[in-house]
C-alpha cells in the first residue's frame, strides 16, 4: 500500500527521513531536474536484471560515486547485504517507480509491498525496521538514477479520474491510485493510519466488492455441494 499527501501531476519532493547516523543521500533534498542518462537500456517494464544492473553501475560512474561500484563489477554489485543476500536492487528499483517513485511521499509501505517482491524477502521474516532500511538503500543506488530516467508510473485517482492534489493511497492489490477523500466508505481507517511506512494495506472499492463476490461464490458453492451430499446419503 501507498500513500500520499498532496500529490501532483508533477512528482513531488518530500524530505528524507534518513536519521544523520546513516550514509547521507547522494543528492539534495529538492534537486534540481538531472540531465537524462543518455542509454540504450529497454524500459524497465522488459529489461533484464544484467542490463538495468550494468546501466545503474555505468550511471554511478559517470555522475562521480564510482565508490558504490566494487572491483568485481556485477559479480559483487552492489556491495550490500539484506536478511542474508545481496540486495535485490533490480526488484527494488521497479517495485518503487511502479508505484509513483521515491518522491511519492513518506506513505510507500515498503515493507508490505516492495520488501515482499525482492528475494531478500522470506517468509519466514522477522527483520525490523526494514521499510527505513529500504529507503536509505533506495537513496543511496538508486534515487539519482530514477531521477535521470522515465521509469516512474503516472496515475489519476481511479475514483475521480483527476491527477489533482491531495491525500493519496494506494491499492494494494490492484496497484491503482486514489484520492483518500474520494472514498466514501464506512469504517476506513484515517488516512495517517495508511501513511506509516508499515501501515496498513489500502484496498480500493472496486478490488473490495471484487473480492467480496469471490467469497461469496465460494460460500455458495460450498453450501450446493453440502445439499447435493446430504441427497445422495
Amino acid at each position: 500500500m501507498i500513500v500520499q499527501s498532496s500529490k501532483t501531476a508533477s512528482v513531488t519532493h518530500r524530505k528524507s527521513t534518513s536519521s544523520s547516523a546513516h550514509p547521507q543521500p547522494l543528492i539534495s533534498v529538492n534537486p534540481l531536474p538531472l540531465k537524462k542518462h543518455e542509454c540504450n537500456r529497454a524500459p524497465i517494464q522488459i529489461c533484464s536484471e544484467e542490463e538495468f544492473l550494468k546501466d545503474v553501475m555505468e550511471f554511478l560512474i559517470l555522475r562521480g560515486h564510482s565508490r558504490l561500484v566494487p572491483q568485481g563489477g556485477i559479480a559483487e554489485f552492489p556491495d550490500a547485504i539484506l536478511n542474508a543476500k545481496r540486495l535485490d536492487l533490480f526488484n527494488l528499483y521497479r517495485e518503487v517507480v511502479s508505484r509513483g517513485g521515491f518522491y511519492v511521499g513518506n506513505g510507500i509501505n515498503w515493507k508490505g509491498q516492495v520488501f515482499s517482491k525482492m528475494r531478500n524477502h522470506t517468509a519466514t521474516n522477522r527483520m525490523t525496521g526494514v521499510g527505513n532500511t529500504l529507503k536509505r538503500h533506495y537513496e543511496t543506488y538508486l534515487l539519482e538514477y530514477e531521477l535521470a530516467h522515465d521509469d516512474v508510473d503516472g496515475e489519476c485517482c481511479l475514483l475521480c479520474h483527476s491527477s489533482a492534489p491531495g491525500d493519496w493511497v494506494n491499492c494494494g492489490l490492484c496497484g491503482e491510485w486514489a484520492h483518500f477523500g474520494c472514498d466514501r466508505r464506512q469504517g476506513l481507517a484515517s488516512f495517517k493510519d495508511y501513511a506509516k511506512t508499515d501501515g496498513l494495506e489500502y484496498i480500493c472499492p472496486q478490488c473490495s466488492l471484487t473480492n467480496f463476490k469471490k467469497k461469496s461464490q465460494k460460500v455458495a458453492n460450498g453450501y450446493s455441494n453440502t445439499s447435493i451430499l446430504s441427497r445422495t446419503v
